[in-house]
């Protein structure tokens, strides 16, 4: 049953490609490839497949999604730096004026 399923998600057109990526190298391996063939038909590296099979040996179809982000929500180092900017709108006349208020960015934003 869940091979069926990954196999039809490494031939969809309409599902997230990388959800159809990770089913391509999983159902490649059930074919018998290497992991180094697997990564070169797919552009990618050896470990990143070996990583991928991995997850989905371990989590099973769950494997296939994202991974959560792993940085901490605040700045490693405990600071924030605000960045103001004017920013332009630019039609087909070109820049127009900047807005009279600046936007302001976090560090986070801009990283």
């Amino acid at each position: 049953m869940e091979e069926r399923k990954i196999r039809k998600i490494a031939g969809a057109r309409h599902a997230p490609g990388d959800w159809i990526r990770r089913a391509r190298m999983i159902t490649a391996s059930w074919d018998g490839k290497s992991t180094a063939v697997i990564a070169d038909e797919l552009g990618c590296h050896p470990q990143t497949v070996r990583e991928r099979l991995h997850r989905f040996n371990t989590h099973g179809l769950e494997g296939l999604g994202d991974v959560g982000c792993r940085r901490s929500a605040v700045d490693p180092l405990g600071q924030r730096c605000d960045v103001h900017l004017a920013v332009g709108q630019r039609g087909r006349d070109g820049p127009s004026e900047a807005p009279s208020t600046p936007a302001t960015l976090s560090r986070r934003n801009l990283l």
